[in-house]
């Protein structure tokens, strides 16, 4: 069974780097996908063990975020 403390932790953990994301693009994740669109707009960040928030950007002002492992 999850532990629900480990999966709040990871969604702020998320949440955080969305928020990061929205100012700084790709540069506050670790790094960006490479290939055509749409594979170059996404950007990843490793949140724990197998764990990745994915950022895909629409545009300057608008994100979606994935987070899966």
């Amino acid at each position: 069974m999850p532990d629900l403390a480990d999966s709040e932790t990871v969604g702020r953990q998320a949440a955080l780097s969305a928020a990061a994301a929205s100012f700084n693009g790709c540069a506050a994740l670790a790094y960006r996908l490479t290939g055509p669109v749409p594979l170059s707009q996404l950007c990843v960040k490793h949140l724990r063990a197998a764990l990745r928030a994915v950022v895909a950007f629409e545009s300057p002002q608008r994100a979606a975020v994935f987070a899966g492992g």
